[in-house]
Parts: C-alpha cells; structure tokens; sequence
C-alpha cells in the first residue's frame, strides 16, 4: 500500500515544504433516509473528525433521515434539486435544474424542496444548491441569492466564473459513472489526487453513498487515513472554505484606509 499511495504522500510532503495548507472537504449526493450505506459513512466521518455536506433529495426525503442529522453533528444537509427527475431534452445530457420546461417551474421546484428541506432540518439546513448530474441552467443562477442560497456546488470548473453567488465545487468524483457505475480504480484515483493536492484550491471529494462497493469504502478509508495523519492537511466543512472566502473578499473589495 505504501507504494501504491507514495504520489500522494510525495505531494504531500511538497505542500508541507513549501509552507501549503491543503484544505479538504467532502460533499455526499443523492441523500433520502437512514441506512446502512449512510452508517457507514458517518462512521468513517467520526473516525476521521471530518465534516460532510450532504445532499439531500427533497421530495423523497424522509423524517428518519432527519433523526439521522439531528444525531450526527459532522453532517451539514443541503439541497440536491427537488425530486432527481431528468428533464433534458431528448438526445441532451441528464439535467433537472433547467432541461425542457420554464425558468419559472425550476425555480418554483428550487423554492419547494428549500422548504422541505427547512421543515426537516430547521437551522441545520444549509442554502448550497447541489444540481442533480452536477448541471443547471445559467439562467437560473441570478435568481438564487433571492431565494436565500448562499452558494452552488457543481464539479470541477463549471460556473466557476459565475458572478451571481460563490461556487465551491467537488473536484474528485470517486465513482466510475460510465463503467458499472463502481470505483474508479485505485491508481486512478490516487494519481488524480496528488495531482489536485499540487493545485491552489480546495480538494472537494464527492461520493455517492447508496452505490458504494467495498473499493469505493476501501480508497475513502485509505485516502482519509493520509490525508488526516498528514500536517499540511485541513480537513474541513464546505461552510467554513466559503466563509473564509467571504471574509477574504470583503477585505479585498475594502477601501484603503486614508
């Protein structure tokens, strides 16, 4: 295993000589009751200390989930879309947050699911919209901060130059979608790792716990094992990278002092 993960370790040590605190998050999709599937990942989270944005599917999420939260205080629900319903347009990729229909009915479903969500979690809620295939209509984004989102949360780059409201995007998607929809393998994964380990921003692991097979339990085991024993290695909450964007930005955009 030590040889195996050594480009991770390697990046690591990089970061550390260079003085880089390497901030890692982890956001988990397609959320709706208590299992077993999740008792496992809010074991792994205890074990490691580590913060989890869940994202919850409003329409099908259930009161056990909500118990589920109110015991779990490392795991910080939000919104992902309203029902996971497809309405792309033939031929078009999977998308639910725009697709075939009116600006108004996306955001009517938006409002419907925010309200479920805050009926079932109270304060625990927090406003980051999770689109479904990690997709959403463009137009839909300046209506956001009016419907008291704080922030989007996509993949990779997209939206990243977005100036309605912050974007903090997951960067690592463990899950092979195209393949059997099962862990990408093991070297893929670390490769790809180290190589965002080397990058400037936040490292956002996103996880899909309902489609876990023992490969994808195994690398987040090993991978938090690393990265939690490392000291160049913040592991922290979306909430708190997005805060700290915030005030890095009001000091930025503040007047200089005459």
């Amino acid at each position: 295993m030590l040889d195996r993960w050594a480009p991770v370790s390697a990046a690591l040590d990089r970061a550390a000589e260079s003085g880089r605190t390497i901030e890692v998050w982890l956001r988990d999709d397609d959320a709706v009751s208590s299992t077993a599937a999740l008792d496992r990942l809010a074991a792994l989270a205890r074990s490691r200390q580590l913060p989890v944005l869940l994202a919850v599917i409003p329409q099908r999420a259930d009161w056990n989930l909500a118990d589920f939260i109110a015991a779990e205080p490392l795991f910080t629900p939000t919104q992902h879309g309203f029902s996971h319903t497809n309405h792309a347009r033939a031929g078009e990729r999977a998308c639910e947050m725009g697709g075939d229909r009116p600006l108004t009915s996306v955001l009517d479903d938006v409002m419907r699911g925010r309200d479920k969500l805050a009926a079932l979690f109270g304060r625990r809620h927090a406003h980051i919209l999770v689109p479904p295939w990690n997709r959403v209509d463009p137009a839909l984004l300046p209506h956001l901060p009016d419907a008291r989102f704080c922030a989007l949360s996509t993949f990779a780059d997209a939206h990243a130059g977005n100036r309605d409201l912050p974007v903090l995007n997951s960067t690592l998607d463990i899950i092979d979608w195209r393949n059997g929809r099962r862990c990408h393998a093991e070297a893929k994964l670390v490769q790809r790792l180290s190589d965002l380990i080397d990058r400037p921003e936040p490292i956002g692991i996103l996880t899909h716990h309902l489609v876990h097979d023992d490969e994808a339990w195994q690398f987040l085991d090993h991978a938090f094992g690393w990265l939690a024993s490392h000291g160049s290695v913040r592991l922290t909450s979306a909430d708190a990278i997005l805060a700290r964007r915030a005030v890095a930005a009001d000091v930025v955009s503040r007047p200089p002092e005459i």
